[in-house]
């Protein structure tokens, strides 16, 4: 609901092996939030922050530097 309901820019990261939260089920929360920006990153589970630290900081700054 925060995110469907929120007009602020969303971003949200994604690991394309995550094996908690499916892509098909972050697409799908997705759909239903407005503004909100999905960058799936590949070959990376559920900890993409760590797993990936510097992509994950990558598609920050450029989220925020938008």
């Amino acid at each position: 609901d925060v995110l469907a309901n929120s007009q602020f820019p969303k971003l949200v990261i994604h690991g394309e092996k995550d094996p908690i939260i499916s892509v098909y089920d972050i697409q799908t929360q997705i759909e239903r939030a407005q503004n909100t920006e999905l960058k799936i990153i590949p070959n990376i589970g559920h900890m993409g922050h760590i797993e990936a630290p510097n992509e994950c900081l990558k598609i920050i700054q450029n989220f925020v530097n938008v």
